[in-house]
């Protein structure tokens, strides 16, 4: 069965920078977690159960160390700074029961050895209490694609717990969650069937490309870059070479009142019938088409 979206990492320099993006396109921004091996996130939770995750790396010698110790989460990280720089969607997290058989089914089904990764840390609520949060993931990764890598997410601990932490605000621009990623697929082969691997999910083929239709979650992959539909083509999809994510999409019940807000914010956009498009920033990660 196909895999649902958990999340999307956003890689970004820095959290300041990015956490003032993000409250500017109108969305409500956690306190910063910091993980034990050297990165930071300020999350974005939503009520259709995804969320976003700026991620930026905090402490430097902690996360050096880590890369030796080939920590999955690091390697993935630093993978695509190597390659794209500090800004981009770098990987989507997808909802798992059981990691362990997950990791197992990766590696049977072509994907590099990674070792599992499991760590626990303070989750802050905005009312000053908070929770420990206890998630262990598994990784479907090759280095051939740096450009997005792909895990399974399982949240353990208390229940009471994890609904607390992933609950979600109310965004002054009305958004509902993540429903679409878009990739190119790059020049070289493979990409398409590594991410069928990842979601457990055969894809459609379409005129553009193709699609994976997840739980709630669509995925399109564009083999040419003008095969990008009019509400993408304006920005490009950087480096159309490598196989990359350059862009999301987020469920508004107002596009109105998104474009209202990033007006008053002086943020660029455009509009493409009901949605509203923003290009990729310095703290946003990739590009954002909001619609209903």
């Amino acid at each position: 069965m196909p895999r649902a979206l958990d999340h999307l990492v956003l890689t970004v320099k820095d959290l300041t920078t990015s956490r003032e993006r993000f409250e500017a396109l109108g969305f409500s921004v956690n306190a910063t977690g910091y993980h034990p091996f050297g990165t930071a996130n300020c999350c974005i939770f939503f009520e259709n159960d995804t969320y976003l995750e700026p991620l930026a790396v905090y402490d430097m010698a902690k996360a050096a160390k880590a890369l030796s110790d080939s920590n999955p989460f690091v390697m993935m990280d630093q993978a695509y700074r190597n390659t794209f720089g500090d800004q981009g969607l770098s990987g989507i997290a997808l909802k798992t029961q059981d990691a362990v058989a997950d990791q197992k089914a990766f590696a049977t089904g072509g994907a590099e050895d990674r070792t599992m990764l499991s760590f626990e840390r303070e989750a802050k609520h905005p009312d000053g209490t908070s929770d420990l949060l206890k998630v262990q993931g598994a990784y479907c990764a090759k280095s051939d694609f740096p450009g997005c890598s792909f895990f399974t997410v399982e949240w353990l601990g208390d229940p009471s717990a994890v609904r607390r932490i992933r609950s979600a605000p109310e965004h002054p621009n009305g958004a509902i969650g993540v429903t679409d990623a878009y990739f190119m697929e790059g020049e070289g082969d493979g990409a398409v069937d590594f991410m069928g691997l990842a979601f457990d999910a055969t894809a459609t083929p379409e005129s553009y490309g193709s699609k994976f239709a997840l739980p709630g979650f669509n995925v399109h992959t564009f083999s040419e870059v003008h095969n990008l539909p009019e509400t993408l083509a304006g920005f490009g999809a950087g480096d159309n070479t490598r196989f990359h994510a350059f862009a999301f999409r987020v469920a508004v019940g107002d596009p109105e009142r998104v474009a209202y807000n990033l007006t008053h914010n002086r943020i660029p956009f455009e509009k493409h019938g009901e949605d509203v498009a923003v290009p990729a920033a310095e703290g946003q990660g990739a590009a954002i088409v909001f619609g209903t």
